[in-house]
């Protein structure tokens, strides 16, 4: 396992958003690492969902449905960003708009909406 940075202090550190991004896939890239049987279980089923959409969805809806449909959790709640993350390099689904999360831990969040595959603007 790849051995993990120093986190930086939150109010001292330089602002620097390729800096951040990178920062952001490596940890994500990390926390997959621990869940290869999961996420690959999750994509999976994240494609039927996809598929069988008839309107825009949050990731919260799709975790809602995969764990609804036996998905087990993840060991960390981050891999649910890294299944969003990859199904969206994918190609699978694409932003169309924003909305409010649901669920009570969630605390009405604004989230982004997602649709089937690319538009002109993700290629």
């Amino acid at each position: 396992m790849k051995e993990t940075p120093r986190q930086q202090d939150l109010f001292t550190s330089s602002t620097d958003v390729f800096g951040a991004r990178r920062l952001r896939d490596e940890a994500i890239e990390r926390v997959l690492e621990n869940e290869e049987e999961w996420i690959v279980t999750a994509k999976f089923m994240a494609r039927a969902f996809i598929l069988d959409a008839q309107k825009p969805f949050t990731s919260e809806d799709m975790r809602v449905a995969l764990t609804g449909r036996g998905l087990p959790r993840p060991h960390h709640h981050n891999c649910w960003g890294g299944l969003t993350m990859s199904l969206k390099r994918a190609g699978l689904i694409h932003e169309v708009g924003m909305a409010q999360m649901q669920c009570l831990r969630s605390h009405a969040r604004r989230t982004p909406l997602y649709w089937k595959g690319k538009t002109d603007e993700d290629k």
